[in-house]
C-alpha cells in the first residue's frame, strides 16, 4: 500500500526542522531545540503522574530523569545536544541505586519506602 503523503516532502521537512535547530545554539535556553526539549521532558515527567501515595520518586529526580529522556531523544532524533549541566547525574545514580535494592526486595511498600528515603539522601 502506497503512504499517502510524499516521503519526500516529509524528509525534506525532517531536514529543514533539524538544519534549524542545530542553526539556533541548541544547548542554550530559549533556542529552537530547546523549545522541544521542554516539550518532551515535560511529557516524561508527567507520566510519573501526581498522586502522592504512589509517587516513587522526587521531583527533583522526576525533573533530571525527565530532561535526560528528553536530552538523550534530541540527539538521537536531531543529532542536537540539549543536555545541560550534570544536575541530574548525583540523582540519577540514587534512583539507580534504590531500583537495586527495589529489585532485591520487591514488596511494594517497601520498594516505594526504599526509593523514598534513597532520593533524600
Amino acid at each position: 500500500m502506497k503512504p499517502e503523503y510524499d516521503q519526500t516532502e516529509v524528509a525534506k521537512a525532517f531536514h529543514t526542522i533539524k538544519a534549524a535547530m542545530k542553526k539556533d545554539c541548541p544547548e542554550e535556553p530559549g533556542s529552537y531545540a530547546h523549545s522541544w526539549h521542554c516539550n518532551i521532558a515535560m511529557a516524561v515527567y508527567d507520566s510519573f503522574g501526581n498522586e502522592p501515595e504512589l509517587q516513587v520518586i522526587s521531583h527533583e529526580a522526576a525533573h533530571s530523569m525527565s530532561n535526560e529522556a528528553a536530552s538523550r531523544f534530541m540527539k538521537l532524533c536531531f543529532d542536537v545536544d540539549t543536555k545541560q549541566p550534570k544536575e541530574a547525574e548525583t540523582i540519577i545514580a540514587k534512583y539507580k541505586k534504590a531500583l537495586l535494592r527495589i529489585t532485591q526486595d520487591c514488596t511494594a511498600r517497601k520498594a516505594v519506602m526504599i526509593a523514598k528515603n534513597a532520593l533524600q539522601d
